[in-house]
C-alpha cells in the first residue's frame, strides 16, 4: 500500500511541477500552410457501437492512425485486465480463452467489428461489456477450465 501511495504522490507531484511550465508555455504556432488539416476530434467511445466505429475506420482516413492505436490499446487493455482477474489455474475461471497463438490485435479488432455488425442489439451496451461479450463468443473456454464453452455468435 505504501508503494501505491508513493507512486500516486509522485504522479501528483509531477503533475503539479509541470503545471507552472504549461501555464507559462508560449502559445502554439499555427500549422504550416502545407500541413494537412487536423483529424476530426472524436469523443471517447462509451458504447459497443462507438468503439466498433472507431475500430472500423479505414486506413485511408486521416483518423486511422489515432483510431487504430486507440482501438488496439482498448482491446489490449481489456484483455490484460481479464488476464489479471482470471489467471489460468486461478481462483476465478476465465470468461474467455484466447487461442495459442493469439490472434493479432488487428485480427481481433476486425472480428470485433464484424461481431458488432452482426449483433446490433448490443450496440448501446458499455464498450467494455460488449468487448467481453464478443470475446466470450469468439473464444469460448474448453471444457475443464471451470467455465462451460460458450456458443459462438450473438451470445
Amino acid at each position: 500500500m505504501q508503494l501505491r501511495r508513493g507512486l500516486a504522490g509522485s504522479v501528483l507531484a509531477l503533475a503539479l511541477l509541470g503545471a507552472p511550465a504549461v501555464a507559462h508555455a508560449p502559445a502554439s504556432r499555427a500549422p504550416a500552410p502545407h500541413a494537412p488539416p487536423a483529424p476530426q476530434t472524436r469523443r471517447v467511445p462509451h458504447t459497443v457501437a462507438e468503439l466498433a466505429e472507431i475500430c472500423a475506420i479505414p486506413p485511408a482516413s486521416r483518423e486511422f492512425t489515432a483510431a487504430n492505436f486507440f482501438c488496439r490499446g482498448f482491446l489490449a487493455g481489456v484483455g490484460q485486465y481479464h488476464g489479471a482477474l482470471h489467471p489460468l489455474d486461478g481462483p476465478r475461471p476465465p470468461l474467455f480463452c484466447v487461442p495459442s497463438p493469439p490472434p493479432t490485435l488487428l485480427a481481433a479488432a476486425n472480428a470485433f467489428v464484424a461481431w458488432t455488425r452482426a449483433n446490433p442489439q448490443h450496440g448501446n451496451e458499455a464498450a467494455v461489456d460488449g468487448l467481453v461479450r464478443f470475446a466470450v463468443a469468439a473464444w469460448p473456454c474448453p471444457p475443464g477450465t471451470g467455465r462451460p464453452a460458450a456458443r459462438r455468435g450473438g451470445g
